[in-house]
């Protein structure tokens, strides 16, 4: 893996780690069914423990969304 993609790598499990605490288990189970992959694998991601960069990012923008969301109804 070279460097720019590590940089990349290391960004997404920041940012993941940063909103970890605005996730709720129901966010989780649902990234999990969404994208396929199992609860294990999201709080893994959600740990800073990010392998893939794609998967990162998919996460990353699935829990803003989410967060997002909650936000507006906050704010409506």
């Amino acid at each position: 893996m070279n460097n720019s993609n590590q940089k990349r790598i290391e960004r997404i499990a920041d940012q993941l780690f940063e909103i970890k605490s605005r996730i709720n288990a129901r966010d989780r189970e649902d990234a999990a069914r969404e994208l396929r992959k199992s609860i294990y694998s999201v709080n893994n991601y959600l740990n800073r423990r990010v392998y893939d960069e794609v998967l990162g990012l998919e996460l990353l923008r699935f829990f803003k969304e989410r967060i997002a969301q909650r936000e507006s109804v906050l704010n409506d």
